[in-house]
């Protein structure tokens, strides 16, 4: 890496043209790096100076010692972190990987660096690594809940996002791509397979549908509750906490008929619709469906992935049926990025028709579903087929939208 200096321990760096301090205190080299202006830069090296001086002089206030390894053990009974095991899992790796005696403020760039160095020996894309990171920063934020006098700020604590992977594959499914996958998760047991596993099936089957439906985030979809649907007013309030948010965002989303009846079917006792095990478990299912239906499942240009409802979704009301970029983006969540969808907003109806729109869709996918071979109408396979061997049979609720299919087979 090349660089300028440009003033005292102010330096340039030549390749991204960012600013970067570079000094010594204690007989300790302090680099900070990542300041967009050479003004940011020299802010934060005066600052450093008069921290050392107040703390050489003794007239600084006492550095809380909060270590990772006290934070750890102090929010380990606490359910805003547990009811999500993946994210002790991440936390406890970035433990290992800087030191658990590592203090919560000293955590930089470079920490997150040494977390990151396990990871890129196993290949994994650089949108993995940046949700296991974003599991982290969720976890350290929350810091100050437990020890108030860290003086942390709200989201103080950053980490290096690594750009977007060229090669990322985002596709919509095809509808007869829809109906194999849902032909997978209504099939009945397959040799050696246990029941969690084929009870999971039957219930990823719903959650892809009401996916499609809402064109909602699998994790949105997961924790909905009774108490988040308004059966009279047809609509769902869809509860989002993305990206390591310290507030959660509310979306309403109207429901038609289709999505009410399979939450009507769903409805536990305790008020919630699902109930997954965790996630291995849960991904070991889809690949049990993919092997059900011969679609492999995964990030690849012809697999297939639990995000790829949402984007079908998302696809066929604003690409295909040409709905307005404001009802598609107040459907799926998304943040503004243009100062036209700033302005623009989606009336009701419109987002009826959308929801109405996807429910048609979704029928054409069981209109494929009752001709697959073996499908006998009541969302089940007849018992020992794998591969298809008998003419289809289409009868039963789903047979009044088989004519929605033939044109996708032809």
């Amino acid at each position: 890496m090349k660089r300028t200096k440009v003033g005292e321990n102010i330096f340039r760096d030549n390749d991204s043209g960012e600013y970067e301090v570079d000094m010594t205190i204690k007989g300790e080299r302090v680099r900070q790096t990542g300041f967009p202006t050479k003004g940011e830069a020299e802010e934060c090296r005066d600052t450093l100076k008069y921290n050392y001086r107040a703390d050489k002089n003794g007239y600084s206030r006492k550095r809380p010692k909060v270590t990772l390894e006290m934070y750890r053990l102090a929010s380990a009974e606490d359910p805003e972190f547990t009811k999500d095991p993946q994210l002790f899992r991440c936390v406890d790796h970035f433990i290992v990987a800087v030191g658990k005696k590592t203090l919560i403020l000293d955590i930089n760039d470079a920490s997150f660096e040494k977390y990151l160095k396990q990871y890129k020996t196993k290949g994994l894309k650089n949108e993995s690594m940046n949700r296991y990171m974003t599991s982290v920063l969720m976890w350290l934020n929350g810091a100050p809940g437990y020890f108030p006098d860290l003086g942390m700020k709200k989201e103080q604590i950053k980490a290096p996002w690594l750009k977007r992977s060229a090669s990322g594959r985002e596709r919509p499914l095809e509808p007869v791509e829809m109906a194999k996958i849902l032909w997978g998760c209504d099939h009945p047991k397959v040799y050696l397979e246990q029941h969690t596993s084929i009870v999971t099936r039957k219930d990823l089957g719903d959650l892809f549908r009401l996916m499609l439906l809402t064109g909602g985030r699998e994790g949105e979809i997961k924790s909905l509750h009774e108490s988040q649907v308004n059966w009279t007013g047809g609509y769902v309030t869809l509860i989002c906490r993305k990206g390591g948010k310290s507030v959660y965002e509310e979306r309403k989303v109207p429901l038609s008929d289709y999505a009410i009846e399979i939450l009507r079917r769903r409805l536990r006792s305790d008020g919630f619709f699902f109930k997954f095990p965790s996630n291995t478990p849960f991904y070991h299912t889809c690949d049990r469906i993919a092997e059900i239906c011969g679609l492999p499942f995964g990030q690849t240009l012809t697999g297939w992935t639990v995000y790829d409802w949402r984007h079908t979704a998302a696809t066929r009301i604003e690409g295909e049926l040409g709905f307005p970029y404001s009802a598609t983006r107040k459907l799926l969540g998304h943040e503004r990025h243009d100062m036209t969808a700033k302005y623009t907003h989606p009336r009701h109806p419109i987002m009826v028709q959308c929801v109405k729109a996807l429910e048609d869709y979704l029928k054409i996918v069981d209109g494929i579903l009752t001709t697959l071979p073996g499908y006998d109408g009541i969302s089940r396979v007849k018992p020992g087929l794998l591969e298809p061997q008998v003419a289809p049979v289409t009868h039963g609720n789903h047979s009044v939208y088989a004519g929605y299919a033939q044109r996708w087979l032809d």
